[in-house]
């Protein structure tokens, strides 16, 4: 099936592109932190099998996401794509650099599609990270680019659940759909501007909603207002965290959600 991917955020692509690797590959990955390029990184240890490409990487890797902010077309994402590949290999090679030790496998996950045809993006793709290889010391390599995303989509439900909302056109869930199960479900069903999508969802230890407006508990006009806010969000904070969201009203049967002024 085919997702928009290009309806995420920067942000929303990493964090997808995070669970995708895990579930796919088993990976137990360190955090995404800031690349020197366009993209934002995670290391892993192997091994690990990757069996669509019946591989087996035993060593240090790399998986990197690349969202491209601004797509214009297959040529012109591709490009986009080959230049901050290009600019992420320089770095790594450059003597003066800090990013420490050089992958010996390498992943790039990205929302641009690249084309199968000969010559097409995906074959210059990897005639780029060929050229790089040896100098680098890479055993091996694949590119997740918009195609084999949707695949994995796919495949792993649960992934591709907790992101429909921003990757499915016109999707609204119905009160007899799935409810959101954790803070990052939710948080991508309200960040894709569909709160008819969270109707019915009750409240739990982990999101609390309130309603605004005059009535509402949190008008910061007020020391009442800011004193309420402030209590809430420690509340969160010393337990295990959570959610404060605004703009809805619960009613007391805690399955009735609706939205508020």
């Amino acid at each position: 099936m085919h997702y928009d991917l290009n309806r995420l955020g920067t942000q929303e692509f990493e964090h997808l592109a995070q669970a995708l690797v895990q579930r796919e590959l088993g990976l137990g990955l360190s955090a995404l932190v800031d690349g020197k390029d366009a993209g934002r990184e995670a290391s892993v240890t192997g091994p690990v099998t990757d069996s669509r490409q019946n591989q087996v990487w035993d060593g240090y890797g790399v998986v990197k996401a690349m969202f491209c902010q601004h797509p214009e077309g297959v040529n012109s994402d591709t490009e986009w794509l080959e230049r901050n590949v290009r600019a992420e290999f320089e770095s790594w090679l450059k003597p003066e650099s800090k990013l420490g030790r050089l992958p010996e496998y390498v992943l790039f996950t990205t929302n641009v599609a690249l084309s199968p045809v000969p010559d097409g993006g995906i074959t210059r793709m990897d005639k780029l990270i060929r050229s790089y290889a040896q100098k680098v010391g890479l055993k091996g390599w694949a590119v997740w680019h918009h195609d084999e995303m949707c695949r994995l989509l796919d495949v792993h439900d649960s992934v591709r659940r907790s992101y429909t909302a921003f990757i499915t056109h016109g999707t609204v869930l119905s009160r007899g759909s799935v409810l959101p199960e954790s803070p990052d479900q939710l948080t991508a069903l309200l960040a894709a501007q569909q709160p008819e999508a969270i109707l019915g969802t009750p409240e739990s230890q982990w999101v609390d909603f309130k309603s605004v407006g005059p009535k509402g508990p949190y008008d910061l006009s007020t020391e009442k207002g800011k004193f309420e806010l402030a209590k809430d969000v420690a509340a969160f904070a010393n337990a295990s965290g959570g959610l404060l969201v605004c703009g809805f009203r619960a009613k007391r049967r805690p399955t009735q959600l609706h939205e508020g002024p």
